[in-house]
């Protein structure tokens, strides 16, 4: 019988371990990787930049508590408040609120909080829906600012509105980081799970069963929570469902405002975009283009020197109307159309210094024409507020005849902006920007005007 061959054991080297390999319980076997805190799967890096761009960036208890005391207190000011005192506390409130809760590190606004404070200071004195349209607008230009600081008047345009119709989604948000924050992971705040609704529902019933069971056993306990009970019944019959949607309203602008959306290609684009013209690159003027703005100008410097002469006569030196015509028909008249003539002026000049003009040889004669002419738009400024004057002195002052002043004034300034934009040779995106900051400060300047007061003053005056 043959023997069998012997078995040769190798023997283990200092090194080796005769235990058997542990296992990571967040590596398990079969599955490569890194462990968490190397870093997310892009997967999961996708997942996360979607979620974070639907509904916002990390959501604090802190800012879903104010949004519900926000609310708050824009029920009871609202509903309860007299007059406009209840718009001035809630934009009160939520300067305040917003920039408690805002990132480390950003600053308060000053010239928005002023005017928001100064159109709350005007609902006290007179509701008026422009002052509550500027003190809740100023509001979210604060929401905006307090994360990009950096951002001008053209980027909170283009940004305010999406962040008003990306409020839903941010509510959302609100309503997942609330179910998942209390198991969320402290050390990466991305793998959370949510709250199974019997971890929430099972405390609840347990407490409620404890309540009826102590009622029953003490009268004094039951007559307390049969007061409860009441006054949770009464305060349920006096909420409608278009209280319930005006809650939902609230919730939803809060919501936006706390996390708005500051995370724009196009605004960082036209933020950084410069806003003096520069001479290189620029394509050249044709000769057509020249001598259509040369005569353009020629022709409007005549015609408003025509028409200055004329208007001087009749406003300055007091000369007989046309036989059906009154001072009062005149004035009322004249003053819509000039300001409109006024308009077409800044368009025009816009026009012609728009493109390649800026750089013709030739361009100081255009310089000049254009400084004339806005002399003679200036002159016909002062002859639109002396048509106001004269309106008010023959049928008195009214709200409507103030923003009329208003608006002259306001074009007038848009004017010089378009003069100065000639001047320096500024872009188009510079002129855009101070236009609609001069329609923002006269915007907050009239919401803030006590019209009432002056209407009423200057009539009496002249009786």
């Amino acid at each position: 019988m043959p023997e069998r061959p012997p078995i040769h054991v190798k023997p283990k080297s200092a090194g080796e371990d005769a235990s058997p390999p542990r296992t990571d319980p967040e590596n398990p076997p079969g599955q490569t990787g890194a462990s968490p805190s190397a870093g997310s799967s892009p997967p999961d890096e996708f997942h996360s930049g979607c979620r974070e761009a639907a509904f916002g960036p990390h959501i604090r208890p802190v800012d879903t508590l104010v949004i519900l005391l926000l609310t708050a207190v824009a029920d009871i000011c609202l509903f309860r408040a007299p007059g406009g005192t209840g718009a001035a506390v809630l934009l009160i409130c939520g300067l305040a609120a917003l920039t408690a809760v805002a990132p480390s590190g950003m600053r308060l606004s000053i010239p928005v909080a002023v005017a928001l404070l100064a159109a709350a200071a005007a609902g006290l004195w007179h509701s008026w829906w422009l002052s509550i349209v500027v003190g809740f607008l100023a509001l979210a230009v604060h929401a905006v600012k307090l994360h990009r600081p950096q951002w001008k008047v053209t980027e909170l345009i283009l940004m305010i509105p999406a962040t008003l119709a990306a409020a839903p989604l941010r509510l959302i948000g609100h309503e997942c980081s609330l179910r998942t924050w209390p198991l969320r992971s402290r050390r990466d705040s991305r793998h959370s799970r949510n709250i199974p609704w019997w971890v929430i529902i099972t405390p609840v019933a347990v407490t409620v069963a404890f309540i009826l069971i102590f009622a029953a056993a003490n009268p004094v306990v039951e007559k307390l929570v049969r007061t409860a009970v009441d006054q949770v019944v009464e305060w349920l019959k006096m909420i409608s469902w278009r209280r319930v949607f005006t809650w939902l309203l609230w919730l939803m602008f809060f919501a936006g405002l706390i996390r708005p959306l500051v995370k724009s290609q196009q605004a960082d684009r036209l933020a950084a975009r410069p806003e003096g013209l520069a001479p290189s690159g620029r394509t050249p003027a044709d000769p057509a283009s020249y001598s259509a703005a040369l005569s353009t100008l020629i022709a409007v410097n005549l015609l408003f020197l025509l028409f200055n002469g004329v208007d001087s006569v009749y406003l300055y030196f007091k000369a007989a109307l046309p036989e059906g015509i009154s001072y009062s028909t005149y004035s009322h008249q004249g003053c819509q159309w000039l300001t409109v003539a006024l308009v077409l002026s800044t368009c025009v000049i816009g026009a012609i210094f728009k493109g390649g003009l800026n750089h013709h040889k030739r361009k100081s004669t255009l310089h000049v024409l254009s400084y004339i002419w806005a002399v003679q738009n200036a002159i016909l400024a002062i002859g639109a507020l002396r048509r106001l004057q004269m309106y008010v002195g023959y049928n008195g002052m009214t709200r409507l005849r103030i923003v009329g002043i208003y608006g002259v004034i306001l074009v007038v300034i848009g004017l010089a902006f378009m003069m100065r934009k000639v001047a320096r040779r500024k872009s188009f995106l510079w002129l855009l920007r101070r236009d609609m900051l001069a329609f923002w400060v006269a915007a907050v300047v009239l919401a803030v005007t006590p019209r009432d007061w002056i209407c009423s003053t200057y009539n009496v005056s002249q009786v």
